[in-house]
């Protein structure tokens, strides 16, 4: 399950699918996040990609833009 967006991740995706599982940091590393576990979650490829162009990561705005895309 995609901790931002909270639709199954596709385990048997190509790597570079968009429902591929990735690994997040919650907080950026840029921001002095760590590789903790505790700082980790799993997200699709595409949710961690989009994040990472929002300056302050709005989990609720890519979560919502991810569900609009794999309905």
């Amino acid at each position: 399950m995609c901790q931002i967006c909270e639709i199954p991740l596709d385990r048997q995706a190509p790597p570079f699918d968009d429902r591929a599982p990735a690994v997040d940091h919650i907080v950026r590393v840029t921001d002095g996040g760590g590789d903790e576990l505790d700082n980790l979650r799993a997200t699709h490829r595409w949710c961690n990609l989009r994040r990472e162009h929002f300056l302050f990561g709005e989990d609720d705005l890519v979560a919502e833009a991810a569900r609009a895309r794999f309905a």
